[in-house]
């Protein structure tokens, strides 16, 4: 089974990141930080990986801006009322958006939103900012936010391969996995006072 893995991965390496992209996709913080510490064992090289990374968190950033262009005044108004958000509020909120865009979504991906990422891509969309500025200040914000991610992960990769015995590798993965569980909980505790 290892011979066949190790086999495939040297004949069909680009699979690897094509996989790496619909992962990253899905859940592009956490995937860009394992990617990392696994780049930094010499199994990944950096640039398809970084490109990989790149192009599946942007994709899930054009979805969202979409569904908030096709749906996002709508669903605003059905639902808002239970915010007690109205037509006044939506319109101010567009308002606000359109003079602050770039500073916005910059802050936001280059912070994950701070648990607000999916509202300020939806709320983009709903505003009707330009696509391609839109593609171009999320595309800025990512280059850093991949580079910062994929640094995070390369750093603990190397600590656990400097340390020599078992006892210190398994705390710097205890380390890797209470920092990762802090950045989720983070972020839920965000999100959790927006909703207030």
């Amino acid at each position: 089974m290892e011979a066949w893995i190790i086999s495939t991965y040297a004949s069909h390496h680009y699979l690897i990141y094509a996989l790496i992209l619909v992962v990253g996709f899905l859940e592009g913080p956490y995937v860009s930080m394992v990617c990392g510490a696994i780049l930094s064992l010499g199994f990944l090289n950096f640039w398809p990986l970084y490109i990989a990374l790149m192009i599946g968190d942007l994709i899930g950033d054009v979805m969202w801006y979409f569904i908030g262009y096709r749906f996002g005044e709508r669903f605003a108004l059905k639902y808002g009322k239970y915010f007690k958000l109205n037509q006044e509020h939506i319109t101010r909120i567009k308002t606000i958006f359109h003079k602050h865009k770039n500073p916005l979504l910059f802050l936001s991906k280059i912070s994950n939103g701070m648990g607000f990422a999916l509202a300020v891509l939806f709320t983009a969309g709903m505003s009707r900012i330009n696509f391609w500025k839109f593609i171009a200040v999320n595309a800025l914000g990512q280059l850093m936010w991949s580079g910062i991610l994929i640094a995070v992960g390369f750093f603990f990769g190397n600590l656990y391969m400097s340390i020599n015995n078992v006892m210190g590798k398994i705390s710097i993965l205890v380390v890797f996995a209470i920092f990762i569980f802090a950045v989720i909980r983070f972020i839920k505790y965000l999100r959790e006072k927006a909703n207030l």
